[in-house]
């Protein structure tokens, strides 16, 4: 039988290989994060925050049911109570600073940059984001409590996900970025929980309490408003960064809020949507067999009609009809709210083709120009926004596929028309004012070597100059590229 020779690389290459992986990891770690955090708890190493999470999903999913198999359930009704208060509590003073230290101040819903100088208020938004790290371990309760009460129909997948991801994903920002543009998500996250865990210790107290919370399958639409507001607010990075936010986490941030608003969704027609339309069901089922029982019952007292009220089988059938899933062309409804923006977008864009063609004297009033690219993409966001609502609450019964299909249309069509909004003009505009600088600093070293030439020793007479176009062009680096993502230059006073 033939052997198989394995060849390697050289033991040396291999050590060399994996000395510059190190290196690289050490200086990623060391040189290009915020030194404001590196000393901090948990915050020298991602290992440990991923540790603990593989632990935590280990333990709910695995060796929790298997601990609690031959014990009862744990009656924790007073301790759930405390719990909950207490997360309360610590949700509302997160919420707080991150209002006082800038999302309700000074920071800038478009484009926020991180201040990473030693200031007070800059100090207090870092501590304030440690914290909100802090409190995706306190949230593991929530899960641990469920398997002592051996709730394990609580404990799915998509509950473990979120709870489970969340810490790592933190992590990251509080150690390269803890303020600035990612931050809006704490700061809507903690909103959510103020409500998410008072609603959670009301239910605690229960049966005399539990029968006013009727209102338990909008904290699921409340976070999906959530993860909808921080995938338009991370995104607009894409085709407009004018703090030179590093890209890789708007990337990050919009890919999680992606995520987990599918995620909830999915969720939310599950025990919501499904559960009424079972209900539904059966009581038109019901109601059915109903009519039949009573169309016997007459037809045999010589009655030729099935039942007194003629509206009756009409309404249930219109009302079946409407219920049942077809796929089927559909004019007008629904999906029709894409054409009649899309008409108005056309009135505008058609108006600037004609204008544009119109000749010079009329073109150089024609500046708006990338703005109808701007108008079309909010034109796919609102589509978006409004297909993808029918996913988790369908009143009117309109055919879900049409859902799907006319939003990931609009899905589709938002990344190509954002792809090439940065294609034609952000790009443009940096290449174009990369091109002024170079032309700037060449003229500035012209007129130093003609000064030289001149016996003076001072390059130029004003001496900021220098300084300012090195400021200028410090800000204006593309932080996107694959060198400098994450390198941002740190303010330390």
């Amino acid at each position: 039988m033939p052997t198989i020779k394995l060849t390697c690389l050289p033991f040396h290459f291999q050590m060399s290989f994996l000395q510059s992986i190190y290196d690289g990891y050490r200086d990623l770690m060391d040189n290009k994060s915020d030194p404001r955090t590196k000393d901090w708890p948990l915050m020298s190493s991602p290992f440990p925050t991923i540790a603990i999470s593989l632990s935590y999903a280990y333990f709910v999913k695995v060796l929790g049911p298997r601990l609690m198999e031959n014990r009862k359930p744990f009656q924790l009704r007073s301790v759930l109570i405390i719990y909950n208060a207490i997360q309360v509590v610590f949700s509302t003073w997160l919420f707080y600073e991150a209002c006082v230290t800038g999302w309700l101040t000074d920071y800038s819903y478009r484009c926020q940059p991180v201040d990473y100088s030693t200031s007070p208020i800059a100090l207090r938004m870092a501590r304030g984001c440690w914290w909100y790290y802090f409190s995706k371990f306190t949230e593991f309760f929530d899960t641990l409590f469920f398997v002592m009460r051996k709730r394990y129909d609580q404990v799915s997948t998509l509950h473990v996900i979120h709870h489970g991801i969340m810490p790592v994903s933190v992590w990251w920002g509080v150690k390269f970025t803890p303020g600035g543009h990612s931050s809006f998500f704490g700061f809507l996250n903690t909103f959510v929980h103020i409500v998410m865990y008072t609603y959670y210790m009301l239910a605690a107290m229960g049966p005399k309490v539990q029968k006013y919370l009727w209102w338990k399958k909008y904290l699921t639409v409340l976070q999906m408003i959530q993860f909808i507001l921080v995938m338009v607010h991370a995104f607009q990075l894409l085709f407009k960064n004018d703090c030179n936010y590093p890209i890789a986490f708007a990337y990050f941030i919009g890919a999680h809020a992606v995520m987990f608003y599918f995620l909830f969704s999915g969720f939310y027609r599950q025990a919501y949507t499904k559960k009424q339309k079972d209900a539904e069901q059966k009581r038109l089922i019901a109601q059915k067999k109903e009519i039949n029982e009573n169309g016997n019952a007459k037809q045999m007292n010589g009655k030729t009609q099935m039942y007194e009220n003629p509206g009756t089988v009409e309404d249930s059938y219109s009302t079946t009809r409407q219920r049942v899933f077809k796929i089927r062309l559909l004019p007008g409804g629904h999906s029709s709210f894409f054409g009649f923006l899309n008409t108005f977008v056309h009135i505008v864009m058609y108006t600037y083709y004609m204008l544009a063609a119109m000749g010079p004297k009329v073109q150089k009033y024609l500046w708006w120009k990338k703005y109808l690219t701007v108008l079309q993409m909010i034109q796919f966001i609102l589509v978006m926004v409004h297909a993808f609502q029918l996913l988790f609450k369908n009143d009117c019964n309109y055919p879900i596929a049409f859902a799907y299909f006319i939003g990931a249309h609009a899905v589709m069509f938002y990344f190509l028309f954002s792809g090439f909004y940065r294609q034609a003009y952000t790009k443009k505009q940096k290449d174009a004012e990369q091109k002024r600088l170079i032309a700037q600093k060449k003229e500035i070293n012209e007129i130093g070597n003609a000064k030289q030439m001149n016996g003076k020793t001072q390059m130029y007479e004003n001496p900021g100059t220098v300084e300012d176009s090195y400021s200028t062009t410090r800000q204006r680096v593309f932080v996107g590229s694959s060198n400098n993502w994450i390198c941002q230059p740190v303010n330390i006073n």
